[in-house]
C-alpha cells in the first residue's frame, strides 16, 4: 500500500454529529491533483490539450473561492501539525484525544501549507495505544467513502509520494 509522511494539521471529531460533504471533498481534492501536476515546459505547453490547460485553470479558480470563502468565514486557527503517514486506506497520527477503537469519527486534514481548507473524511479508529504526554497512536481507516473520492485520494497518495522521491517533478 502506497503511503506519504508529512507533517500536516490534523483534526479529529468523534461521533456523527459532523457531516462529510463528499462533492467538498471531490472538489478539493481533483483542485489538488491538477495542481500538482505543475506548469509544463514551453514546448510541452504548445502541444497541451487546451481542456487540460483549461480545467488546471478553473482548479485554480475554484481553489481560489473556496479559499477566500474558508479564511472570510473561519475565525479559528488551524489545529497543531502532526508527523502522519497517509495511504489511501488510512491515516496513522499521534493526537491528545480520548477516543477507544472501533470509534466512528471524522478527520480533518489540512494536506496543503498554502490552502488553509480541511479535507474532511469519515473513518473508525482501528488502533489506539498510549503514547507520550497523554497523546495516543491512532490508526484511523477511511469509510465508507465515496468512490470517486477514494479515488482522488488514491492519485493524491500517488503524486505526493512521486514528488517526494523526485523532488524536481511535479
Amino acid at each position: 500500500m502506497l503511503s506519504i509522511a508529512a507533517e500536516i494539521p490534523v483534526a479529529l471529531h468523534a461521533g456523527a454529529s459532523i457531516e462529510v460533504d463528499f462533492t467538498a471533498s471531490l472538489q478539493f481534492l481533483r483542485s489538488l491533483n491538477l495542481l500538482a501536476l505543475g506548469t509544463r515546459s514551453e514546448s510541452d505547453t504548445q502541444n497541451a490539450d487546451a481542456g487540460h490547460d483549461f480545467a488546471r485553470l478553473e482548479a485554480k479558480i475554484d481553489m481560489l473561492v473556496a479559499m477566500v470563502g474558508s479564511l472570510v468565514a473561519a475565525e479559528a486557527r488551524l489545529p497543531p501539525r502532526r508527523h502522519v503517514r497517509l495511504s489511501a486506506e488510512s491515516l496513522e497520527v499521534n493526537l491528545v484525544t480520548a477516543v477507544a477503537a472501533g470509534a466512528a469519527v471524522i478527520v480533518e486534514l489540512y494536506p496543503s501549507a498554502e490552502l488553509p481548507r480541511a479535507l474532511r473524511l469519515p473513518a473508525t479508529v482501528s488502533e489506539a495505544r498510549a503514547g507520550a504526554d497523554g497523546a495516543q497512536d491512532l490508526t484511523l481507516r477511511f469509510g465508507p467513502l465515496d468512490p470517486a473520492v477514494s479515488d482522488e485520494l488514491e492519485r493524491y497518495i500517488f503524486l505526493r509520494h512521486r514528488h517526494a522521491l523526485v523532488p524536481g517533478r511535479s
